[in-house]
């Protein structure tokens, strides 16, 4: 059981070791940033993770060979103890005595199999709900690394919500990205984490009342406006936190980059 106690102090260690490795200064949101930068990030973090976890599965492995063995070592000497016993007292006390010894023998016999098969229970059970929970944890860590949970809201249209809905937000979905709101671009933008207006020619005075909304909150809210062609409003070019997308892929990276980017950056 000291062993298994050990596994559970080394699982911890591990836990607190790679939330600590995976907390990381939030750089500043630039306009011109490399969409492959965050994807190799990305990778770079998930690959992390999953050495970490390849490494907690290893030594789970070793730590049940170590225990095995051990129980394997003692109970060898105890069939040599008990062996010897049975010996000295079949020679002292005659073959009647000898006849229930043998009893005696099997009985324990039968006592160490159930011993054994308990024991056996009992690690797999530990291995199976420490391994659970080792996921568990690397999955919280991985979320909260990449701010899955954050909320987003688009302002899009009606005429190009179904559209929008059908293509661009099952993309971030895959993504992982699943809190996603929609809103008309004329209503008032709820508090989240990041803005998403898809912009047409005619929404320029709903894009101006969107920014200046997030002005007025001093949250340092991200934005991204959402065009294939170019935008021209000033306002847009005056809000220092805003990119522009003109792609579904585009979209996808700079959503990805907003949201890494600015984790603990903004006030609440």
């Amino acid at each position: 059981m000291r062993i298994i106690s050990r596994s559970i102090i080394i699982v911890s260690f591990f836990f607190f070791l790679t939330l600590h490795l995976c907390s990381f200064p939030s750089p500043v949101i630039a306009q011109t940033t490399n969409d492959t930068t965050n994807e190799n990030y990305i990778k770079s973090q998930y690959d992390f993770l999953k050495d970490q976890t390849q490494k907690f599965q290893e030594r789970m492995d070793t730590e049940r060979t170590q225990l095995y063995a051990r129980v394997d070592a003692e109970r060898n000497a105890f069939y040599q103890q008990l062996t010897l016993g049975l010996t000295i007292l079949g020679l002292l006390l005659g073959g009647s005595i000898l006849a229930g010894i043998i009893g005696f023998y099997k009985s324990i016999a039968a006592i160490r199999r159930k011993a054994e098969s308990t024991l056996q229970e009992q690690i797999q059970k530990n291995q199976a709900e420490t391994l659970r929970q080792a996921r568990k944890e690397v999955r919280r860590l991985f979320v909260n690394e990449f701010g899955l949970n954050n909320h987003i809201v688009v302002a899009v249209d009606s005429s190009r919500q179904s559209e929008f809905e059908s293509i661009e937000k099952q993309l971030l979905s895959k993504k992982g990205f699943t809190n996603i709101s929609m809103v008309n671009p004329s209503d008032e933008i709820p508090s989240c984490d990041l803005v998403v207006f898809v912009y047409n020619d005619d929404l320029n005075s709903q894009l101006d009342k969107v920014v200046e909304q997030l002005e007025e909150s001093q949250k340092q809210t991200p934005l991204i406006v959402y065009y294939p062609g170019r935008v021209e409003n000033q306002k847009v070019g005056k809000y220092p936190y805003h990119s522009f997308a003109n792609s579904p892929m585009t979209l996808m990276s700079w959503v990805v980059n907003m949201i890494t980017s600015t984790i603990g950056s903004r006030s609440s």
